[in-house]
């Protein structure tokens, strides 16, 4: 279940790095892309920067885990000097856009004003002619009644066509609706809305930018990161209850330790060696030196299954016929990975008995 999510994650992580990365590219080709603008070296300068700010970006990480701080003071340099340039373009691009947007607004509002101002002296030229021709006309239809009813609606007709164009005209749009409305809700709050306009068409960009380029390192970075290997867990106690009574008897019989015959020998004749407090030695393995590691390692973690205990760490140096020292360093590498219980003080000594 892990693998499968850490896979999904990683492969979500690619995906948005390539949509932030496309992000990036779209602001800085945007000549190219909607405009069709040719490929200059500029452009392929600006592809250069972008790719090797994330790679850097990348290899200053991988530094940092190999501990080559040198490498990382460099690679870091670079990652900030290539970002920089990277927000400087962008920032660029998007405010040249901007800037266009607001030269074409003040052209448009310019229009607008001129046609009104034209509109309002014709229609003060209309109300003059139509009073002249009602003054001329009021003694009759006469020869200067009718010029002076041309000269009305000469000054008429032009009215309706000025009146016409402001119609077709479309309305000033602001330069970013955006910060407009950003504004509006800030002239609400108490704010002065003709700086917040222009605090934010200033910002949108550097802050689109800053998301976009470090969205993509950090989605990247997540998704080629060097996986992690889980921990290997102790094997529990409770595996050997899977094991069959028949195993168990197997096992027993296998590990055994020989029973003494009344004379005090072992069952093959031979007489018992016996240590220091009287009690039967248990021999090594007949006609073979002492036990490799791996199979002392079988035959304790054997014996301790089947409940037995050893009071001290000489019994085990008995039984497998290794030096102390080696012994010791056994038993700690075995406590240390799980392979056996962690030994209890047991007066002097410390019994090794699993729980």
């Amino acid at each position: 279940m892990s693998t499968t999510a850490n896979t999904a994650g990683r492969s979500l992580a690619i995906a948005a790095g390539v949509v932030l990365a496309s992000g990036t590219l779209a602001i800085l080709f945007e000549d190219v892309l909607m405009h069709g603008a040719e490929i200059t070296l500029k452009h392929w300068l600006t592809l250069v920067t972008v790719s090797g700010t994330l790679m850097v970006g990348h290899l200053a990480d991988m530094a940092r885990r190999q501990r080559h701080w040198l490498s990382v003071l460099g690679f870091t340099a670079l990652f900030l000097a290539g970002t920089g340039l990277v927000v400087y373009s962008s920032v660029g691009r998007q405010a040249e856009k901007t800037l266009v947007s607001g030269v074409e607004h003040d052209q448009l509002v310019a229009q607008r004003l001129d046609l009104e101002a034209q509109i309002a002296a014709e229609r003060e030229a209309v109300k003059a002619k139509r009073e002249a021709r009602d003054t001329e006309c009021a003694g009759g239809d006469g020869p200067k009644c009718k010029a002076k009813k041309a000269t009305a609606a000469f000054y008429e007709n032009s009215l309706k066509g000025l009146e016409a164009r402001l119609q077709v005209l479309e309305p000033a749009k602001p330069v970013s609706a955006e910060a407009e409305q950003f504004a509006n809700v800030a002239a609400a709050l108490g704010y002065d809305k003709d700086q917040v306009r222009a605090l934010a068409i200033l910002l949108a960009p550097f802050f689109t930018t800053l998301f976009l380029e470090f969205g993509t390192i950090v989605s990247f970075g997540f998704a080629f990161s060097p996986k992690r290997q889980p921990k290997a867990e102790p094997k529990s106690n409770s595996e050997l209850s899977s094991v069959s009574d028949a195993e168990l008897t197997a096992l027993r019989e296998r590990f055994a330790t020989p029973i003494l015959a009344p004379n005090g020998s072992d069952n093959e004749g031979g007489e018992t060696v016996r240590q220091p407090n009287g009690s039967p030695k248990r021999p090594n393995r007949p006609g073979r030196g002492g036990y490799t590691k791996d199979e002392a390692a079988a035959d304790l973690v054997t014996r301790l299954a089947l409940g037995e205990r050893f009071g001290s760490q000489d019994e085990l140096r008995e039984r497998y016929g290794v030096a102390k020292s080696t012994m010791s360093e056994w038993v700690r590498e075995w406590e240390r990975s799980g392979l056996v219980p962690a030994r209890t003080q047991q007066g002097r000594c410390k019994a090794l008995a699993t729980a």
